[in-house]
């Protein structure tokens, strides 16, 4: 946790005082006045107004609805004013009331403001400008007023009760100025926090100003659920107004007991949360699961829940407990029937309540006051009627004789919780409370600062392609320190023989807020010997030709290190028994500034296995005094390189006949990789065509029945005398018959 101090000017000492004291608050409003005078009047609203009840009746019995004064805020944000006067109307009757204020920063210097979802909307959310005083004239007042770009978030106590000031939410401009009695729905408080049974010392009840004044300051890391989120319409600005605007109510009760608080971080779940409990016990059980280290010095988680308010503490050491689930609380805010008109004072209440329990007070019902371990009142104990409840809190030591019912109400009461009715906050804490938590404050040892101590990470080795932040490599711690403690760091680089390799001297500096600084450094080495990653290559291949082989790719290699990376490509040829035939193994070889290197191959295997393509002349069917002479073959062939054509003759098989036959004639190609085709044309031979004969005499005879046949010639003679012979296309002898 870290440990905050902030010097406060405190006007008058603290002695053991009486509810009628005049407060902390009234009297820095009386100091300022007499030292500057009349302060100067702002607007906060435009002239006029008009009842609640016109529109808000099922919501409220009274109170008034204003408007915004766009351009008077405006002045208040150009102007900047350390001290202002408002004139507001209060009452349905006309009423007016002066409000002098004071301008006070309810944040801590290291204020941050992170969303779950990772945001730092610290610079973004609109801070306002937050006022506390009186009302003029009445110093038993309190008002506290937030004044923020598009609302007014505000509440006043006096002898009446307490008002509540902020904007409706069915509107963008109107507001209400509301008594809390008027509300048509009650809110039951209950708070879960168990007593202990330790009785408080004289000591712890009397405050004695010459030991030291509660001069520090008491950092709140506030926690917003997302039921506040989506309360306000998931709107980040309503809702961080409306944050700033309660806790800046709550600090006001402190502050009028000398007691300074702000926030020093906040954090605002626009996810889901992990507080998904109804019971305020469980709620802040999940919420210590969650809470680790937080800067501040007390937590407070608030969410909105169905039912009436409540909340409950850790218990009573939350200040500089080494246990920070100890220092911390839970406040629910409860959901009801109340729509549009704004509960703050009531929820301001119960959050000051828990935190009232953190810096050590217990319920004021509880047996452990006035020195004799009895209670301060009981209103815990008795219900109205008034009825004692047998198992309340602090019914052992109740005397029924005097029961204590007409003690006035302070904030560590049940009076409000157990139906008794409404009370000005502006009653703070009583006397024997507040002096518990002064003393808290003044005797908290953390809040007593020194200066920071600071712790370096271990030194480390990382490759240079590490992540070298302080995620990886560790963050400086620090103890101690005044106020917030902020943590920076500057790094040296040393370089060594290459890029890659390299020295960082990172030196760590801690800041606390009064300028106390101390220094550590961690040695961070880096080496590169991590090789470049080398991308995939192109896929292996299988091709017939060395024509195939395409040309090589650009290959690009990358590394986790700076600087440029040599690509060196190299081919390895194995050759075999042709030019088409042999085996390729293309590297790339990919080198860092470092020397690492890594390389990757593809292997290219080229085997001509195609033969040529033979192209012989075509088969024929021939006479056989027309057979074809012996023709031409051609080849070509897939890859380059010679071809050889060779014709390997003729084969005949007979037919029927000597000119009936068929001839088979073959050519073979062969290429370089000794690849071979065989063709064979087929040559069908036949004698289809019929002899010619010549010689023949035509002689015509009258062949009457008295001719002497032996007178005619003889055919056969013809024939034997070669008068008539026979001639053929193909080879071969034609005889001649005669018939």
């Amino acid at each position: 946790m870290k440990k905050i101090t902030i010097t406060l000017f405190l006007l008058l000492p603290f002695f053991i005082f009486s509810q009628e004291k005049v407060g902390k608050v009234a009297k820095d409003v009386q100091s300022e006045k007499s030292r500057i005078g009349i302060f100067k009047p702002f607007d906060i609203f435009k002239s006029g107004f008009e009842s609640a009840r016109n529109n808000y009746s099922d919501e409220t019995k009274g109170g008034i609805v204003v408007t915004f004064d766009k351009a008077g805020v405006a002045s208040i944000y150009s102007e900047n004013p350390k001290q202002m006067e408002l004139n507001i109307p209060l009452k349905e009757n006309g009423e007016t009331i002066s409000l002098d204020l004071l301008q006070v920063d309810i944040f801590g210097p290291n204020f941050k403001a992170i969303t779950s979802d990772g945001k730092d909307i610290t610079n973004e959310m609109d801070r306002g400008k937050h006022f506390r005083g009186t009302v003029t004239g009445n110093s038993k007042s309190l008002v506290s007023i937030s004044v923020f770009k598009n609302e007014i978030v505000g509440f006043i106590s006096n002898e009446e009760g307490s008002f509540t000031i902020g904007k409706l939410k069915d509107s963008n401009t109107k507001h209400i100025i509301n008594k809390d009695s008027n509300l048509r729905t009650t809110q039951e408080f209950i708070c879960e926090t168990q007593d202990d049974g330790e009785g408080y010392t004289a000591e712890q009840l009397n405050y004695d100003n010459s030991r030291r004044a509660p001069g520090d300051a008491v950092g709140v890391y506030v926690e917003a659920g997302q039921s506040v989120y989506n309360s306000f319409g998931s709107n980040m600005l309503l809702t961080t107004n409306f944050l700033n605007g309660l806790f800046g109510q709550s600090y006001l009760i402190y502050a009028n007991e000398g007691i300074t608080m702000y926030t020093s971080s906040m954090f605002i779940w626009t996810t889901p949360d992990p507080y998904t409990f109804s019971g305020s016990s469980a709620q802040l059980d999940a919420f210590q699961s969650q809470t680790g280290a937080f800067q501040g010095d007390i937590g407070h988680l608030v969410e909105y829940r169905s039912g009436g308010s409540g909340g409950i503490a850790a218990g009573f050491n939350g200040i500089c407990n080494p246990n920070t689930d100890l220092s911390l609380c839970y406040t629910r805010l409860g959901q009801n029937t109340v729509i549009n008109v704004p509960t703050y004072s009531r929820e301001m209440k119960v959050i000051t309540h828990e935190m009232g329990h953190l810096l050590g007070s217990r319920h004021t019902h509880a047996c452990v006051w006035n020195g004799d371990n009895t209670q301060i009142d009981n209103y815990g104990n008795y219900s109205p009627g008034p009825t004692f409840i047998s198992n309340s809190e602090g019914a052992n030591c109740v005397d029924q004789t005097n029961p204590k019912l007409n003690v006035t109400p302070t904030i560590m009461s049940y009076y409000d919780s157990r139906g008794f009715g409404g009370f000005p906050m502006s009653n703070g804490f009583g006397t024997q409370p507040g002096n518990v938590i002064r003393n808290t404050i003044s005797n908290a040892v953390c809040l007593n600062c020194t200066g920071p101590t600071i712790t370096c990470p271990a030194d480390v080795a990382l490759e240079c392609g590490d992540d070298k932040t302080p995620a990886n490599t560790g963050m400086a711690t620090t103890i101690n320190g005044c106020g917030n403690v902020s943590v920076v760091f500057s790094d040296v680089n040393t370089l060594g023989n290459c890029p890659g390799n390299y020295t960082i001297n990172r030196t760590w500096t801690a800041t606390d807020e009064v300028g106390n600084q101390v220094q550590c450094v961690q040695t961070i080495t880096v080496t590169d010997t991590t090789p470049p990653v080398a991308p995939v290559p192109p896929a292996d291949l299988n091709v017939q030709c060395a024509t195939d082989v395409p040309s090589p790719v650009d290959l690009t290699a990358t590394d986790k290190c700076d600087g440029d990376i040599t690509v060196s490509p190299s081919a390895v040829i194995t050759p075999g028994s042709c030019d088409n035939q042999f085996t390729m193994v293309r590297t790339w070889t990919f080198v860092d500034t470092c020397g690492n290197q890594s390389s990757v191959s593809q292997t290219i295997n080229v085997n001509d296995t195609t033969p040529p393509v033979l192209i012989i002349p075509k088969d024929e069917i021939a006479e056989c005094d027309k057979v074809p002479t012996v023709g031409q073959a051609t080849a070509t062939d897939n890859c380059d390189g010679s071809i050889s054509t060779t014709y390997l003759g003729e084969r005949r098989e007979d037919g029927d006949c000597i000119n009936n036959y068929t001839l088979y004639r073959t050519w073979t190609a062969k290429d370089i990789c000794g690849n071979t085709t065989t063709l064979t044309q087929t040559i069908t031979v036949q004698d289809t065509t019929a002899p010619t004969v010549t010689g023949i005499i035509n002689n015509t005879f009258d062949m009457g029945c008295n001719i002497d046949q032996s007178t005619l010639p003889d055919p056969q003679s013809h024939i034997d005398n070669g008068d008539i012979t026979g001639k053929d296309n193909c080879e071969g002898d034609v005889t001649i018959k005669l018939d």
